[in-house]
């Protein structure tokens, strides 16, 4: 019981109870997703059940309140996620936005494969609304890219265990005093950086993706990767992610060992058989064994489009339904040379590449046994 003092008459007191404010108490109780699921991939191939996809947004709601005590205020509204990467890290984040709506951004790929908890709280976390989610896995695989805009451009992407590792190869560096040749650099991208290059490729310069199912992805990353690790010699092109990424690891020539040629040589190393024909069959036997041999992206682009089937099968759609974004508008043309490899450079050295016209469709060209200036020193 409060004691009152009376400030005329400090030696006299009264004790007696205060009346009772009735002090509302406002609790989340029910939060759910308002942005519709979405189906997802196991690893290998759709599957029925319903999650967040990687790089798009999804608006969460409160349902409801305890009691039905609606708050007059919003901003009293806190929402908050956590879940635990598959490396086992735990994260935990806040949201800015404050309210009874906010947005969710599915950006982190170290969030594929795992299971995301929501929390909307006025007072207490652990006592009021939460939802977890299931953010889908990558789709894993070793996938070959086209673009045909301006001199166009071939890379490889692989993705396994929801990680994303992108290789590309150019005359990202010094030319020579003839610019169709120079100095061979790699780049290698990882998650992040791979993501970006690939929407910029996918939704910039409206790139196509091919599946190779012959070759296993774990196989394609290690040759690669050793083909990248082996070099010391970096590039100083000025361009940061060119420098920071990439080695220098041969010479290169767009007549003949090129973004085109270097992709087809390691999916061979890897042990596609997606470029082996045969004259005719005999028998039930595959008879006079040759190789397609392709210099340029727009008849890599017209093989793979006409071979699809069991080995290579076209994912563009998949990709752009996955990866999707608003942020790069299609390009009507490509720009200069040095924008048609996405991010980091000229993919194919300059404009010169003219030379490789599209009377090398057929994929036959004297350039495809090492070029005219000199042959990959990959092997």
């Amino acid at each position: 019981m409060p004691k009152v003092w009376f400030d005329n008459y400090p030696h006299i007191s009264m004790d007696f109870d205060l009346p009772k404010v009735n002090q509302k108490k406002y609790q989340v109780e029910k939060i759910e997703m308002k942005t519709p699921l979405n189906k997802g991939f196991d690893g290998e191939e759709n599957n029925n059940y319903n999650g967040l996809l990687l790089g798009k947004e999804y608006t969460l709601k409160v349902e409801k309140f305890k009691d039905d005590l609606i708050p007059e205020n919003e901003e009293i509204i806190k929402w908050s996620y956590s879940y635990t990467s598959n490396k086992g890290e735990s994260v935990i984040g806040a949201f800015k936005s404050k309210g009874s709506e906010v947005t969710f951004n599915t950006n982190d790929i170290e969030a594929c494969g795992c299971e995301i908890t929501f929390y909307c709280y006025i007072t207490e976390q652990k006592e009021e609304a939460e939802l977890s989610v299931f953010q889908h896995n990558l789709f894993r695989g070793t996938f070959l890219w086209t673009e045909t805009k301006g001199t166009g451009h071939t890379f490889l992407s692989v993705h396994k265990n929801n990680e994303i590792t992108l290789f590309t190869y150019g005359r990202y560096d010094d030319a020579d005093w003839i610019p169709i040749s120079g100095e061979g650099v790699l780049i290698k991208f990882t998650n992040d950086l791979a993501l970006e290059y690939m929407q910029k490729e996918l939704f910039r310069l409206n790139a196509n993706v091919f599946k190779v199912n012959d070759v296993h992805e774990s196989i394609v990353f290690n040759i690669y990767d050793k083909i990248w690790k082996s070099s010391n010699e970096l590039p100083d092109s000025g361009k940061i992610k060119t420098d920071t990424y990439g080695k220098v690891i041969d010479k290169y020539d767009l007549t003949g060992n090129n973004c085109t040629t270097e992709s087809i040589e390691i999916l061979e190393k890897a042990g596609t058989e997606l470029f082996k024909k045969f004259l005719f069959k005999y028998k039930g036997k595959k008879i006079g064994q040759y190789d397609e041999d392709f210099v340029i992206p727009s008849s890599l682009e017209n093989y793979l489009n006409d071979n699809q089937g069991k080995i290579i099968l076209k994912d563009t759609k998949r990709f752009k339904e996955v990866f999707n974004v608003t942020t790069f508008n299609e390009l009507n043309k490509a720009g200069s040379s040095s924008e048609s490899s996405g991010s980091s450079g000229d993919s194919s050295g300059s404009s010169a590449n003219s030379s490789s016209t599209e009377d090398t469709s057929s994929g036959s060209s004297p350039a495809s046994s090492g070029g005219l200036i000199g042959s990959s020193s990959n092997d």
